[in-house]
Formats: structure tokens, C-alpha cells, sequence
């Protein structure tokens, strides 16, 4: 019954709490078919076609709007706004909760004031389809990390305004990739964690033993190597970072809003670069199990933002930027979450009496057992995991210890123990 996501997970309510894209199904017994209500779930982590995106730009051409339906009309009938797949974005608008649009209205109306106060002749939503919609050409020769507009729109008087939309202040405010911010250190760093991953696979252990070794409390020797790649290309990741923040190479006014604050992005870059040799890192603790790295990042001896180094198993580990208070913000999104939810199945209810009061996740399907390889690779990819536990001081009942969690034989920890 449960359906794999874009990440290759089995879809849970954990996911969609970290608003990550997946799916979540209700039980048959609900009469209506599962890809609907997955659908409807997926809609809500849609950062392709998000509600805030449309709430922003119906408020810079028509700030007379008040309520949902309000916005919906205006979509469908203000000609001022240029949108590609507009229902998409009204799915996402009607999963939200009308107070969280409506307080982000009203917020918008009063930040978005200034910018708009010469009148608004044209404003377009660039979504998914940026690179291809007839303003592109705006953003011609940009970088990615550049391009941060999702909505421009044109004053009366000509002059293009971008504006970087975020749904909360919990949202990331960058993501970029480390390994393409550091040139050709950043392809060695590549080729170090696919040979680390692929020495972990042949001594036979599978995705969630390996996911266990990147989430060690004590940094394995992948999570180590990569801590020490960012301390030692400090300079060249803060003053990438800080070009992609600042949007230094962008001809166009362009400003940040999450929903409560408006931010002018050049001004910010320029804070930073003027302030660039005071720009310092630090490792937080690793408190609980997970797969990434957390900084916190000071200006001038002031904690300003936090770091978090992703996706470190797959594809380019990203480098995420959140200014936040990250328990009041995680808080909040959980409650609208579960707001989401209950209104989804809620609707289902009414159509199906005998669906269950609680949604019903069912197991995932055992994993078939994988075959483990040859006796002397294992040896061999063990051997190498000792040596890089005995290299960051690790004593010999510690690395037992390791070696145990990670499912190795006992007969095999006494064999890998003798190299020296």
C-alpha cells in the first residue's frame, strides 16, 4: 500500500513534518482512491507551487484582497498577474488553514506598500518554469544561486522588483550545493563519500545500516573528513555564500519576505561582504541522531544564522541557511501540519462513515536479506573502518563497540581487530 516518495523513502508523517516532497495514504477503507489524497498531501510540501507565492503576488497587483477566495478570484481574473498552472497553486492555497492566509495578507499588504507605491503594471510568477517564462530573460547568465526571484514585477514607471518568498520565517534561505561552491576540492570531496559508501557496501551493509554510520553521535570517518573540508575551505564557502546571498551580480532590486519580515537582499550582501573577515563558523554538538551537520555562523561576534549541511548519502550535500528560532518554528509547522491532516480527513469522512477515527500507516513490506559478498572484501572494507576509527583516537573497546552497532560479526571483529 505505501508508495515510494522522490527520495526512495517509504512516505510518513515524519516526512511531511520536515516538509520534505512525500506522499502520505490513507487506508482503502476511506473509498477514495489513494493517489488522490496522496496527491492532496503532496501538494502541501509543493515548493514548486506554493500558497505564499501566489498570496504575494496577488497582493502586489490587487492589495484589496482579504481572504482566500478573494485571492482565487483574483488569480483567475486580475490580468495583471502572469502565472503558469494557476489551479496548482490554488490546490496548495486551500490545504492552508484561513487564518496562517489571511494573517500572510495582511502582512503583505503592509510590506509590500513601499515597493509598490509608483503602481504595478505586470506581475509574474516565475514557479517551476523560471528558465522558460518570457521574463527569463531578466536573469540571463545568472548563476543558480543567483536567480533567488520567484515573483518580478514591473512598477508603472518600468523598473523590475524581485521577491524572494518564503511561506514562514522556518524556511531555508539558501541551498546550495558545497561540493560546486569549492571547484575542484569540492569533485575530491564527491569521490571520497561515493568510495567511503561503496567500501560500507561491500563489507555487506545495507541503506539503513550505512544511514546509521553517517548518524553516529561520535562522527564516523565520513562525517569527520567532511567537518574538516568545510573548516579548511572556510574562506571559499563564506565568500561563495555570501555572493549567492547577496545576489551580488543581480541588476534588480530584490527583496526576501517570510511572511512577517521584508529584507532588501543587496543590502544584506552588502553587510556581509563589508564584514566578511569577521564572518566565523562553529561546529554545533551532535545531540541526536541524524544525518547532517549544524554551524552556527557569527557576524561580528553575534550568532546571526545557522548552517545545515545535507544530504550527505545522495546527490550534491547542500548547504541550507535558516534564520530562526528553530523550536518555536518547528513548533508551528507541525500544528499547521496536523491542521492539514485533520482537514483532509475530515472532508473523507463525511463521504465514508466507516472510515477510522486515526490514520492508519501500514507497515512497509520486509526488505528481502541481501546476500553479503566475499569473505575478503569484507575483511579488506573493515580493516580500512578500523583504521580510520584508530586515527581519530578511538580505543580498542570503542571501535568493538562500532563495529558491533554496524552488525559486524563477532568472529569478524576479532579478525579486523589484529590490523595494525
Amino acid at each position: 500500500m505505501r508508495k515510494r516518495c522522490s527520495l526512495g523513502k517509504s512516505c510518513g508523517a515524519t516526512c511531511i513534518e520536515r516538509r520534505d516532497a512525500c506522499l502520505l495514504e490513507l487506508p482503502q477503507s476511506t473509498h477514495e482512491p489513494l493517489s488522490k489524497t496522496a496527491t492532496l498531501i503532496q501538494n502541501f510540501n509543493n515548493k514548486s507551487y506554493n500558497f505564499a507565492e501566489l498570496v504575494s503576488a496577488v497582493v502586489i497587483a490587487d492589495p484589496t484582497v482579504k481572504t482566500k477566495a478573494d485571492v482565487v478570484n483574483a488569480v483567475r481574473n486580475n490580468k495583471k498577474i502572469i502565472i503558469d498552472y494557476p489551479e496548482r497553486y490554488i490546490e496548495n492555497l486551500k490545504m492552508r488553514s484561513s487564518k496562517l492566509v489571511e494573517d500572510y495578507i495582511s502582512s503583505a499588504k503592509e510590506k509590500f506598500a513601499p515597493l509598490t507605491k509608483d503602481g504595478v503594471s505586470k506581475v509574474y510568477v516565475l514557479g517551476a518554469n523560471a528558465q522558460k517564462n518570457s521574463i527569463a530573460e531578466l536573469n540571463k547568465g545568472l548563476a543558480k544561486k543567483e536567480n533567488k526571484a520567484d515573483i518580478i514585477f514591473y512598477n508603472t514607471k518600468g523598473q523590475p522588483i524581485g521577491i524572494s518568498v518564503k511561506s514562514s520565517q522556518g524556511d531555508r534561505t539558501t541551498n546550495f550545493s558545497i561540493e560546486k561552491m569549492t571547484g575542484q576540492a569540492g569533485v575530491e570531496l564527491r569521490k571520497f563519500r561515493n568510495n567511503y559508501l561503496k567500501e560500507l557496501r561491500e563489507i555487506g551493509l545495507n541503506e539503513d545500516q550505512i544511514r546509521n554510520d553517517f548518524a553516529k553521535k561520535q562522527m564516523s570517518p565520513y562525517m569527520s573528513h567532511l567537518n574538516n573540508f568545510i573548516l579548511t575551505n572556510k574562506p571559499k564557502i563564506i565568500d561563495e555564500w555570501i555572493k549567492g546571498v547577496g545576489v551580488e551580480n543581480v541588476k534588480y532590486p530584490i527583496y526576501q519576505f517570510d511572511g512577517k519580515n521584508l529584507k532588501d537582499q543587496q543590502e544584506l550582501g552588502r553587510y556581509l561582504r563589508s564584514n566578511q573577515d569577521k564572518i566565523d563558523i562553529k561546529l554545533q554538538p551532535r545531540t541526536g541522531r541524524g544525518t547532517s551537520l549544524y554551524y552556527e555562523v557569527f557576524v561580528n561576534g553575534k550568532k546571526e544564522y545557522q548552517w545545515e549541511v545535507r544530504k550527505v548519502m545522495e546527490g550534491s550535500t547542500t548547504l541550507e541557511t535558516r534564520v530562526r528560532n528553530k523550536e518555536v518554528v518547528d513548533k508551528n509547522v507541525n500544528k499547521e501540519m496536523n491542521t492539514i491532516l485533520k482537514n483532509v480527513t475530515k472532508g473523507l469522512k463525511e463521504k465514508s462513515p466507516d472510515v477510522p477515527k486515526k490514520v492508519i500507516i501500514p507497515k512497509s513490506t520486509p526488505k528481502p536479506r541481501v546476500k553479503p559478498p566475499d569473505l575478503e572484501k569484507q575483511l579488506a572494507g573493515l580493516k580500512q573502518l578500523v583504521v580510520g576509527y584508530r586515527n581519530q583516537g578511538f580505543k580498542e573497546v570503542r571501535i568493538m563497540d562500532e563495529l558491533k552497532k554496524l552488525g559486524v560479526r563477532p568472529a569478524l571483529v576479532q579478525e579486523v581487530l589484529k590490523v595494525r
